[in-house]
């Protein structure tokens, strides 16, 4: 039986801050290991039996570095389907099934979230084994995870009637989304629940029937959105108008809680959707002291914390339970069972006007990134990474010159009538009002240091004449 994976990285990951922002949120972030969210996902998906090349559904402002993560990853994906706009995970699922099912009607398809963490691939591969039996029949079965403490930020699924001898797999009786504390406590104390881990395996027909007869609006969105889809480069655009009419609805809101055909498969793993500082360090191998501490951190008389350190030197001393993570251009510092603070924080920046709450130093763009080195009165000063056969698009600036200092690698700079090479320790001065480009037409990645000058420094200072990945 193949399994076709869908792989849902829209999330916004504000819980993280300052690591996660939304510009470059949770799902792309390495945490645990050397890999992102997303390409550990991704990898785990493929390692399934019989399982097809994923397809990935994401928010279009994030195409490029999805794109990118799963080149690096060397995976290439079925096909990279671009939300207009967020619309949370039933319309994703159903757009990713209407994908599925054009040319596979009765695929069997594995919804998983990009940004959660799994420790097991053997009892992963055991349990989708299972539910993709069970889908083959006409379920649409959820992954359960057996809880370990009343979590107030997980849902529950109430085991219904056995569908196995093992018990490992059961109807759904109901499913209960994050619980108060008490409701959580209850549930521990009576058993027969377990954690809803947001995998869901189906086949795509069983799915849109559901819809169409339980959540109507999101079925006929989501068909109508891939109906009307446009290609662009390495993806499919789903058509705006279509999908913004979807309501904004989870899963598990409009059909899982609904639908008679609701079965549901134990994952016997160890399992975290790191929503929050609390929950990585959880998820995380901890010192005898109970921390866990990465980057430059010095700790003294500290006891279960998460200290981290992108920056510089870090140090904490004669703390408990805190959680404490630099950037380089940000600080949190924070009681470690505050999960919601985060959201508080990042509205708050939002609410200012900080920039904080949505870029880091380090900004990723199609061509590869450039992170701000320092900056002032009428100076700016960036470290540019063009990844190998990238190039920035064919512009001029209205308000800057431009100074760039080839530190690493090759590139081929178009300056006004003029093309040349420009090799490490070599430069060339681009005026304010040149037509240019720089291009790294070879097979490792270019750095470049870039000097601004003038007036007015400012991003949106870009007039596009020519762009490969069609930016306006």
């Amino acid at each position: 039986m193949e399994l076709f994976p869908l792989i849902l990285a829209g999330g916004s990951g504000e819980r993280l801050w300052p690591i996660s922002r939304r510009s470059h949120p949770k799902q792309y972030q390495t945490l645990h290991t050397n890999q992102s969210l997303l390409q550990e996902c991704a990898l785990r998906m493929l390692d399934l039996d019989s399982a097809r090349p994923p397809t990935i559904i994401c928010s279009e402002a994030h195409r490029f570095i999805t794109a990118e993560q799963l080149r690096l990853a060397g995976i290439a994906p079925a096909a990279i389907l671009l939300e207009p706009e967020r619309r949370n995970t039933a319309p994703a699922i159903a757009a990713g099934a209407s994908w599925i099912g054009r040319a596979q009607p009765d695929a069997i398809i594995a919804a998983v979230p990009s940004d959660h963490m799994l420790t097991d691939g053997t009892a992963l591969q055991h349990t989708i084994a299972e539910a993709a039996e069970l889908a083959a029949q006409g379920r649409i079965v959820a992954i359960g995870v057996k809880p370990r403490y009343p979590s107030t930020g997980f849902g529950y699924i109430r085991q219904g009637e056995p569908l196995n001898a093992a018990g490992t797999a059961c109807r759904v009786e109901r499913f209960t989304e994050k619980p108060d504390t008490q409701t959580a406590e209850r549930f521990l104390r009576d058993g027969g629940y377990w954690w809803n881990a947001g995998i869901f395996v189906f086949a795509a027909r069983t799915l849109l029937d559901e819809l169409e007869r339980h959540a109507p609006a999101v079925a006929a969105g989501g068909r109508a959105a891939v109906d009307r889809a446009v290609e662009d480069l390495e993806f499919l655009r789903l058509e705006p108008d279509a999908f913004a009419g979807c309501p904004s609805i989870s899963i598990d809101y409009a059909l899982m809680e609904k639908t008679a055909e609701g079965a549901a498969v134990r994952l016997d793993s160890a399992w975290s959707d790191i929503g929050s500082w609390e929950g990585v360090w959880d998820a995380s191998e901890k010192d005898a002291d109970g921390n866990v501490a990465i980057g430059d951190v010095l700790l003294d008389g500290v006891r279960d914390s998460y200290v981290r350190s992108d920056a510089g030197l870090l140090a904490v001393q004669d703390v408990e339970g805190l959680v404490a993570v630099a950037t380089e251009d940000a600080t949190l510092v924070s009681g470690k069972g505050n999960a919601d603070a985060m959201r508080t924080i990042v509205r708050r920046l939002t609410e200012v006007g900080r920039d904080e709450a949505d870029v880091h130093v380090r900004q990723y763009r199609p061509w590869g990134h450039f992170e701000t080195l320092g900056s002032g009165p009428g100076f700016l000063v960036k470290r540019l990474q063009i990844n190998p056969g990238a190039s920035i698009s064919l512009q001029k600036h209205q308000h800057r010159a431009e100074h760039w200092v080839v530190v690493q690698g090759q590139a081929q700079v178009t300056r006004d009538d003029e093309t040349f090479a420009l090799s490490s320790n070599e430069s060339v001065y681009i005026p304010k009002g040149a037509v240019h480009r720089i291009e790294n037409l070879t097979d490792t990645p270019a750095l470049i240091v870039e000097v601004q000058t003038g007036e007015e420094l400012r991003e949106d200072d870009i007039i596009r004449f020519e762009d490969k990945y069609r930016r306006t």
